[in-house]
């Protein structure tokens, strides 16, 4: 449960097969495990360490928003 959040990025992508739309939220405080409800993995990973993963295409500006707003 999300305590204290704020709008981070909204992101549309178009990849050959579907389009998606991500509406990403930077969440400050929570309460409980986070836990992927699709059953994806979750892994803590320190922001300095983000660029050691690879994620799909439409994730970078995530990740590059994330560490504009921790530097900022």
């Amino acid at each position: 449960e999300a305590t204290s959040f704020r709008a981070l990025i909204d992101i549309e992508h178009d990849y050959v097969d579907k389009s998606v739309c991500l509406d990403v939220w930077w969440v400050d405080t929570f309460n409980g495990q986070p836990i992927g409800q699709e059953g994806q993995p979750v892994r803590w990973v320190a922001i300095e360490n983000l660029s050691e993963y690879q994620f799909p295409e439409a994730n970078q500006p995530i990740v590059d928003a994330i560490i504009e707003t921790a530097v900022a």
